[in-house]
């Protein structure tokens, strides 16, 4: 529009210049700039944007360079209208020219983030730096997500992160820093992704922010679990568990190269649900334990990658009135690494993996000596020496005191009582 209404302009001053001696001579006899510019619009047919930038045009336009310019301005603009009604009648066009000067907008104009949105009453003290990506250093902090959807983060100086609402128990505790992105996925396989940045800070005590708040919209049900997308996702998939025993594993790529913030991260099928959302490598192997008592390993090459839609294989043969309720990798497939577990009547317990050697997927599985099996993972961490371990159980984060105190028993042997539990506040899910 603009260039149509420059080049009506042009057109007309051109229209005067070639015929300049009676414009002026019209100009003359007229009585007042309005009877001039009349007069311009009947005698040479001009429109009135046209007469009066006649009127209004400086004397140097009179020179022969002047003209010359006009007319090389009137070209350039007939060519430049041309180009613009091409791309307004080919929609392919269209669309690949809007995406050039987005995306050319989105470089010159794009600015560090500079504030922060955090809970009502929150002391800007207690505010997370938005990570380097946003002109900011990166924090290491300790992130919580519960089955109900809400994500707290804390800065990792702050005191042991804890969690006291029952009713809504922790599906993940993950350490990573302010530069990172989540990977939030629910029971029903939709993932939701959310940069550690972009999260609200609250107090320790606090429940923290629901995800849809977040994302204008969030899961209709409960998480099973969530991750910290790896930086590097070359050799690393993202791992999800159902209920029902499928395991599918999915390049870390697919997620981390997404665009959407909301997408499928895995299919379910019907009356199952996903209990557990880990990270693997291809030299790990997956530890899978149902609630009645039995566990199963088996490299991780065994489930071969598939794209995010699939609902996988058979990880574990699980018995009708059975489920997963906790899913683990062993680092490495190393049998060094020790597996703790833990009952629903508070029992625990931790034995060197290799007593649950590695085999083919979609096995029955061992016998733990836990007959109402809560939790059941691979703990890295833990040493013969008895370093605190904390792990993540359906109702909560459960500081297993010393888990040490359970002895290298062997597998079907059940440990001490370390924690109490209820029984009906299992039910629910997995880490």
């Amino acid at each position: 529009a603009k260039a149509r209404a420059r080049a009506h302009i042009v057109e007309g001053l051109l229209t005067a210049l070639d015929h300049l001696d009676e414009v002026i001579a019209l100009i003359r006899a007229s009585e007042s700039a309005n009877t001039a510019k009349q007069g311009l619009m009947e005698r040479f047919e001009l429109s009135e944007l046209q007469a009066q930038a006649v009127l209004d045009m400086q004397l140097r336009r009179l020179a022969a360079l002047e003209r010359a310019a006009l007319e090389d301005e009137y070209q350039q603009l007939q060519e430049r209208i041309a180009g613009l009604e091409e791309i307004l009648g080919d929609r392919e066009v269209l669309d690949r020219v809007l995406t050039e000067e987005l995306t050319e907008i989105k470089r010159v104009h794009a600015t560090p983030r500079r504030s922060r949105i955090v809970a009502d009453g929150i002391d800007t003290d207690d505010v997370l730096a938005g990570g380097s990506t946003a002109g900011f250093e990166a924090q290491d902090v300790t992130v919580m997500v519960t089955a109900g959807g809400y994500v707290k983060p804390l800065p990792r100086r702050r005191a042991t992160p804890s969690h006291k609402h029952a009713h809504d128990p922790l599906v993940a505790v993950i350490r990573t820093t302010t530069d990172d992105t989540l990977l939030l996925v629910g029971q029903d396989g939709t993932g939701y992704r959310v940069g550690v940045a972009d999260l609200p800070v609250v107090r320790a005590n606090q429940r923290g922010t629901h995800v849809g708040g977040l994302l204008g919209g969030g899961p209709d049900g409960k998480l099973a679990g969530a991750v910290a997308l790896p930086r590097s996702a070359e050799d690393v998939t993202l791992l999800t568990v159902s209920a029902g025993g499928q395991v599918k594993r999915t390049a870390a790529s697919e997620f981390t190269e997404a665009r959407q913030r909301t997408l499928q991260a895995a299919g379910v099928k019907p009356k199952d649900r996903l209990v557990a959302v880990l990270l693997c490598r291809e030299d790990d192997d997956v530890l899978l334990a149902h609630d009645q008592g039995l566990v199963t390993r088996f490299p991780a090459t065994e489930v071969r990658p598939m794209g995010r839609s699939a609902a996988g294989v058979a990880g574990m043969n699980v018995p009708k009135g059975a489920a997963i309720v906790a899913a683990s990798v062993v680092p490495g497939g190393r049998d060094d690494v020790e597996v703790v577990t833990l009952g629903v009547d508070g029992t625990a317990k931790r034995v060197p993996a290799g007593e649950y050697p590695a085999k083919g997927r979609g096995g029955k599985g061992l016998m733990t000596g836990v007959d109402a099996l809560a939790w059941c993972g691979a703990a890295a961490d833990l040493h013969t020496g008895g370093e605190d371990a904390a792990v993540i159980r359906p109702v909560d984060l459960v500081e297993a005191k010393r888990a040490g105190r359970g002895g290298e028993l062997g597998h079907p042997v059940p440990g001490p009582v370390v924690a109490e539990q209820t029984a009906p506040e299992i039910t629910d899910g997995a880490a």
